[in-house]
């Protein structure tokens, strides 16, 4: 009986905590599902709304493939119908300091 309560309780909590967890993707915004993971996630998503306006491309159509943190944030979008990804490099804020297109 007692095996029972405790595995019930532990289903009831992992349905709640899944419950949560969709709730909190669902409430970080548009970009969220097109991070890579949730660090600098200012300037991932700054970075994504950047190249979608320079490449003329909705957001939905681009993936981060690389986060790096040196001497700022870098990261690397890929962008459909090109060879080489785009890069932005950003502040930890957002604030964008330049997007550069890969090779076509």
């Amino acid at each position: 009986m007692y095996i029972r309560h405790s595995l019930f309780c532990v289903s009831i909590l992992g349905v709640l905590g899944l419950a949560a967890a969709t709730h909190a993707a669902d409430s970080a915004g548009p970009m969220a599902s097109q991070r890579l993971g949730t660090e600098h996630a200012a300037a991932q998503d700054a970075c994504l709304a950047a190249v979608a306006k320079s490449a003329n491309v909705e957001v939905a159509k681009l993936d981060i493939i690389a986060v790096q943190s040196v001497d700022g944030i870098t990261v690397s979008i890929r962008v459909p119908n090109t060879k080489r990804p785009w890069t932005c490099h950003s502040d930890d804020e957002g604030n964008v300091n330049s997007a550069s297109a890969g090779e076509s």
